[in-house]
């Protein structure tokens, strides 16, 4: 497959932004692997939600207020957050929770009540 040249616009939904994502990664981003393909996962769906918002909201297809296009949000000035979709995540005990590739993260709040209700079948 030939080089993609970065700047070709890409359509705005999650397949298209994905397969995009997977052409120029190796090129604009080399550290790439040492990060969860979650962050980007979720970061891509995000970020299609939104351009679909945007969209939809100047075309009249969407209800409510017109939505702007999607800013950067840098880090630390907005909600920091990703979730995970696949991996073996889950409390390690009461007061921490594993994560694929970083591993266990101290939590704030206790996870004995997640922990019950995993144990009971209805987490």
């Amino acid at each position: 497959m030939p080089a993609c040249d970065a700047l070709t616009p890409a359509p705005w939904t999650l397949p298209a932004l994905r397969l995009r994502w997977n052409q120029v990664k190796n090129e604009i981003a080399p550290w790439w692997p040492e990060c969860s393909k979650e962050a980007f996962s979720a970061g891509l769906d995000q970020l299609a939600r939104a351009l679909k918002n945007f969209s939809d909201s100047r075309n009249g297809k969407r209800k409510g207020r017109r939505v702007g296009f999607p800013r950067f949000k840098k880090r630390g000035k907005a909600r920091d957050s990703f979730r995970y979709t696949t991996g073996a995540y889950g409390p390690a005990d009461d007061l921490r929770v594993k994560l694929p590739r970083i591993g266990r993260v101290k939590v704030h709040e206790s996870m004995s009540a997640l922990t019950g209700r995993l144990a009971g079948g209805k987490g």
